[in-house]
């Protein structure tokens, strides 16, 4: 796992900069995930096994310029396809950011311009994929028990309407 790290957020009362680990998340600020998933997503892409296909759950803007080297300025194109979170904006706004970027790399001549661009597959994952995919809030691994960040749970009230099976809750007390 390639993980990258918060930056400590600044505390005008406390008069300088603090890491709090229990803040809330919105008062942290995440920096180097996107770049270290791209960089890992080009090593699998150039490695000896290089993958049939990448799928990104990600809104992340900063991300297409790795899904254009995937399809674009690889010997052999390998096919993407973007799982957008429920949350973000709809596919075709994300669509269209991609091939002005596209468009602004072919421009930039890092790529040969074609009559066409190669584009990835772009699908919305509902909240009732999403509810269902959720690992348990408690787990357990070699080092013992752990547990999700209380922040980063969804409330009850949304997995009763959106996670139908009850032992794929994440806070259901069948832990694996």
């Amino acid at each position: 796992m390639i993980e990258g790290f918060y930056t400590t957020s600044k505390d005008k009362r406390a008069g300088g900069e603090v890491w709090n680990r229990d803040a809330p998340a919105k008062s942290r600020t995440e920096k180097q995930t996107d770049t270290n998933l791209a960089v890992e997503v080009m090593l699998d892409a150039l490695g000896p096994e290089q993958p049939g296909q990448v799928y990104l759950l990600s809104d992340d803007r900063d991300l297409m310029p790795v899904v254009f080297a995937l399809l674009e300025r690889l010997p052999a194109s390998i096919p993407v396809v973007i799982l957008l979170p429920s949350e973000a904006e709809d596919k075709n706004k994300w669509k269209h950011d991609y091939k002005e970027t596209a468009e602004r790399l072919v421009g930039c001549g890092i790529a040969p311009r074609r009559p066409y661009l190669r584009e990835p597959a772009v699908e919305l994952l509902s909240r009732e994929i999403l509810a269902a995919s959720l690992l348990h809030y408690k787990l357990r691994d070699h080092d013992g028990e752990f547990e999700c960040l209380p922040e980063w749970r969804l409330r009850p009230k949304f997995l009763d309407r959106h996670c139908r099976n009850l032992e794929w809750r994440p806070d259901s007390t069948n832990t694996p």
